[in-house]
């Protein structure tokens, strides 16, 4: 088993049994998670405000994660990154890591300065940040600030298996018209076009949550979310399932 396997068992792990130290804001808390896990994303973003207002650190930490990455929440990285810095200055190694994995991907620290930050983070107890320390250099990076979010709400691809794939198709489709089509339907910087069924298929090998990953957090020529930062990411998911899907004309 690899470093990165050994680390997400032990992160899922640790988020099984974490909690907060208050009797109260900890059942505050933990509502916001149940609401997250049963995507009721409005009710969950008012329940970890509510908690992290109440100096709940979990709730902050969440409600940084989701805020930074646009998962579920409205994308806020300036409310976000204030969580998450003031929990890395108290000491808390996974709000550390998660501004070390922010900052490498957008560009705005040098290789030196983010393996500073890396090191902080594993100092500070993150699992991932001492996992991630083992890897070469070129390897590090690569998982997501939205990793934890990920794992707490199953992958929307298996609903839209069993719910046919009509909705998320229409859903994607007005999204695609609405933001994606400039440049996928003419190809701009090889983006491909939803009819170049070869290309799709090459890429879907590598399997759905990772093209919607690569759409949400940008790769290589894409942009995060394809230059649209109003779009969520349920909203990107259901563009990238229907240029990805063979259904589109």
């Amino acid at each position: 088993m690899n470093t990165i396997c050994k680390a997400s068992l032990v992160s899922l792990a640790m988020f099984c049994i974490l909690g907060s130290a208050g009797g109260a804001a900890r059942a505050s808390d933990e509502s916001g998670e149940q609401l997250f896990r049963q995507e009721k994303f409005v009710a969950a973003e008012r329940a970890w405000t509510k908690a992290a207002r109440a100096g709940d650190l979990r709730a902050q930490y969440m409600l940084g994660l989701a805020l930074i990455s646009g998962r579920q929440f409205p994308l806020d990285e300036q409310r976000g990154l204030a969580y998450l810095a003031a929990l890395s200055d108290r000491g808390h190694g996974d709000a550390t890591y998660a501004l070390y994995g922010y900052r490498l991907r957008k560009h705005l620290v040098s290789a030196a300065d983010a393996t500073a930050l890396l090191e902080k983070a594993a100092a500070q107890g993150s699992v991932n940040a001492q996992a991630e320390l083992e890897l070469p250099s070129g390897e590090r990076g690569l998982q997501m600030a939205g990793d934890e979010l990920d794992l707490m709400v199953p992958a929307r691809v298996s609903k839209l298996e069993a719910a046919g794939h009509a909705g998320a198709l229409v859903r994607g489709r007005k999204v695609y018209e609405e933001s994606c089509q400039v440049c996928h339907a003419q190809g701009l910087v090889n983006a491909p076009r939803p009819t170049d069924r070869p290309v799709w298929e090459l890429r879907n090998k590598q399997g759905f949550d990772v093209l919607v990953k690569h759409a949400i957090d940008g790769f290589r020529a894409h942009p995060p979310k394809g230059g649209m930062p109003a779009l969520t990411g349920d909203q990107v998911r259901d563009a990238v399932f229907y240029m990805s899907s063979g259904r589109s004309k």
